[in-house]
């Protein structure tokens, strides 16, 4: 749900109409971003309320006191979801 709505939220920003249009390298890096600031501010929040704590063995980065993991997997899994579901995009491109 965090991944559509920042793609939603990203399409809307770019203002993109048709598929063929759309600006994919602007899209997916934005749609990274959100998801990313959404993660750090939903953690920020969950660990000051006590929801949850990390475990000794989960690298935290330090200038923003959140775990390396969830903000790693917002930024690779989108990224690569977005280059598979642009394949196409990109092989044709790559061919001209």
């Amino acid at each position: 749900m965090i991944g559509t709505a920042a793609l939603v939220v990203a399409l809307a920003l770019c203002r993109v109409g048709k598929p063929a249009n759309w600006h994919r390298t602007k899209v997916g890096m934005l749609s990274v971003v959100l998801t990313v600031a959404y993660t750090v501010l939903s953690e920020r929040i969950n660990l000051a309320r006590g929801s949850w704590s990390y475990s000794a063995w989960m690298p935290v980065l330090p200038w923003i006191e959140v775990g390396l993991a969830p903000v790693a997997q917002w930024i690779i899994v989108p990224t690569i979801a977005w280059w598979w579901a642009n394949r196409y995009y990109v092989l044709r491109w790559q061919l001209r």
